[in-house]
């Protein structure tokens, strides 16, 4: 087992989940700043601090970016949409340009999904042009799913102009036939020597779709 796989597991055993992963982009409002500024997550360490990249701004950030200024953090993860304030801790400039902030005792969050998504641990086969990689889906809706895979060429999977096109194989209940469901990458990130791809699904005929409603509401159930 690879050891993506072996956290994978980990995590859908001890139903512990992360609602952000490195290298998701944010947006930032700083206190006595006017607008919302880009920024990039990079890491964590739980209950003391989150670290993200020195926000893009048109106007030199030094004055504000200090310690116990205010800062809120929004991002979309999962369908969802996050928010929380904490406090700066600091800053380093030399060699990359980071920000330490507090981690948050309270997170926000807004559902944007219109389809109910349940948590799952199901192998699969993703298919990418003419590649192939295993994987695991982790959460899955009759909308799309998140997926775990070793991408044979990375440089393939991109989540602009529209997405990826891929296809994800996968049995939902055992014992039944495989299901094939086409989609495209609507999102990609580094996750642990692997990538962690949000798929939308696409072209989903009524007997496919009811596959996955059954699934999702006897899993939920």
């Amino acid at each position: 087992m690879s050891s993506y796989d072996e956290h994978v597991e980990k995590q859908f055993e001890t139903g512990k989940r992360v609602s952000i992963e490195m290298g998701t982009e944010v947006l930032m409002q700083i206190e006595g700043v006017a607008g919302r500024l880009p920024s990039t997550f990079i890491g964590m360490e739980a209950g003391r601090y989150a670290i993200f990249k020195i926000p893009r701004a048109s106007v030199s950030l030094t004055a504000k970016l200090i310690k116990g200024n205010m800062v809120v953090v929004r991002y979309r993860y999962h369908g969802s949409v996050f928010g929380f304030q904490t406090p700066i801790l600091g800053t380093v400039v030399d060699p990359f340009g980071l920000l330490f902030v507090a981690c948050p005792k309270i997170i926000e969050e807004y559902n944007l999904r219109k389809a109910r998504r349940i948590d799952c641990y199901l192998p699969c086969t993703v298919k990418i042009g003419e590649e192939k990689a295993q994987g695991t889906v982790v959460d899955i809706s009759v909308q799309g799913c998140r997926c775990f895979f070793s991408a044979p060429d990375a440089a393939t999977v991109s989540d602009d102009d529209g997405g990826t096109p891929a296809e994800i194989t996968l049995s939902l209940e055992e014992g039944e036939a495989p299901v094939t469901l086409p989609g495209r990458i609507v999102s990609a990130h580094p996750y642990h020597g692997a990538l962690s791809a949000g798929i939308e699904f696409n072209e989903l005929d009524d007997a496919m779709k009811k596959r996955v409603k059954n699934y999702v509401a006897t899993v939920a159930d």
